[in-house]
């Protein structure tokens, strides 16, 4: 595999037990404009990013810092630990869920002052109608006009995939990641991009990290069976 502008909506996710073995897949993958890595997935994400930070650590020019905080075992203090550190190695940026910044908006101040651009997530556990998409997109705008504005569904039918895509296509601003979960979701995780969505997510390991997503070659081999080619690439 090489480099090439089909892969420019591509993010290729890492989740990896250590930086060792996060490091090896990412040199391995190192063609992908967009690589992100889940410090969740670390057996110790505090100890992780103090082994990134003080061995300088040179991971691609546009990675992404991601951390879904896991209720039943983390307190809230361990949380805002991990977020300001992820924050302090300067990423180009780093994924928040929403619902944490709006408890806590006071890490977009933190992004603001480390020149980090924060990717603001909302996972739904449906699909609702796009005037709902809608009104969830301008909350989200309204808490941080300059973020990427995340926005995950879950299909439970094939018309999800649609409602999702129709959402995409409404939107005016070359603001807006979104898709759908679930393996009947994957049909949006593959043509999303090619209705504005900014990027899709495909795993580069055996970890299979949300509902129904692709490997890189699982990707790509759809993608030429359809004949598809994507040529324009809005920079983040």
């Amino acid at each position: 595999m090489s480099s090439s502008k089909k892969n420019n909506h591509i993010c290729g996710v890492v989740a990896t037990k250590t930086v060792d073995e996060a490091l090896t897949i990412m040199e391995r993958y190192n063609f992908l404009r967009f690589i992100e890595i889940r410090v969740d997935y670390f057996d110790n994400p505090i100890e992780a990013l103090r082994e990134i930070s003080e061995e300088n650590v040179e991971l691609p020019t546009k990675y992404i810092l991601t951390y879904r905080y896991p209720e039943h075992q983390n307190s809230w203090y361990f949380v805002e630990q991990v977020y300001t550190k992820i924050i302090k190695l300067k990423p180009p940026m780093v994924d928040f869920d929403f619902s944490i910044v709006k408890l806590n908006p006071a890490f977009l101040d933190l992004c603001k002052k480390y020149q980090v651009k924060p990717i603001l997530s909302a996972h739904l556990k449906n699909t609702p109608e796009v005037k709902q998409l809608k009104q969830l997109h301008n909350d989200i705008k309204n808490l941080a006009s300059s973020s990427v504005k995340k926005i995950v569904t879950t299909a439970h039918c094939l018309e999800d995939n649609f409602t999702t895509l129709s959402f995409l296509k409404s939107s005016s601003k070359n603001d807006l990641i979104s898709f759908s979960l679930s393996l009947i979701g994957r049909l949006s995780r593959i043509l999303c991009t090619f209705y504005g969505s900014l990027l899709t997510y495909v795993t580069l390991s055996n970890v299979r990290v949300g509902p129904g997503i692709l490997t890189l070659e699982e990707h790509e081999k759809v993608i030429s069976m359809l004949c598809l080619d994507q040529q324009e690439f809005v920079e983040l």
